[in-house]
């Protein structure tokens, strides 16, 4: 190997370790002031990743429509789960959502594969979302016992 591909693999390998730090720990709760989300008129994605890290909801906005898609791994796959932007909306009847992991039962509840793996998308006018604060992507058991949860969030219209 030559030395100028050692000198870039170790810049390349600099570059990602300098990225990579260690957080202090936060025993204080977050705000919701913290996680607004400026929607803009054109397309944008964020990403809200599971308190617990086991997957995430990803809110992708485009033409006044939020699509929401939750990913979420190490689910009971004998379990059924409810999925859910609280303080908006519930997801399903059946015909309103695209289950590409996983299956959907009885309009609102979700089973996960047998891997416990589930991918679910749901798409809302924007306007479910906006000006409600404290939102959050909640998978619970069809019990109603949370099994993962976002950081609380909201959506406003950013002022162009």
């Amino acid at each position: 190997m030559s030395r100028l591909r050692y000198a870039f693999l170790f810049l390349f390998g600099f570059i990602l370790m300098s990225g990579c730090t260690v957080a202090e720990e936060n025993t204080e709760p977050e705000s919701t002031e913290d996680k607004v989300i400026q929607v803009a008129e054109h397309q944008q994605i964020q990403v809200l990743p599971f308190q617990d890290g086991a997957g995430s909801a990803t809110l992708v906005f485009d033409a006044g429509m939020a699509d929401i898609i939750v990913t979420a791994d190490g689910l009971n796959p004998d379990e059924r789960y409810t999925i859910a932007v609280e303080g908006a909306v519930v997801f399903g009847p059946e015909e309103n959502v695209q289950v590409r992991v996983g299956a959907i039962e009885d309009e609102t509840l979700f089973v996960p594969n047998a891997e416990g793996e589930l991918y679910v998308s749901m798409a809302n006018p924007t306007r479910v979302l906006l000006q409600r604060s404290d939102l959050s992507v909640v998978i619970a058991t069809e019990q109603g016992q949370e099994v993962m949860v976002t950081d609380r969030f909201q959506v406003n219209k950013r002022e162009e």
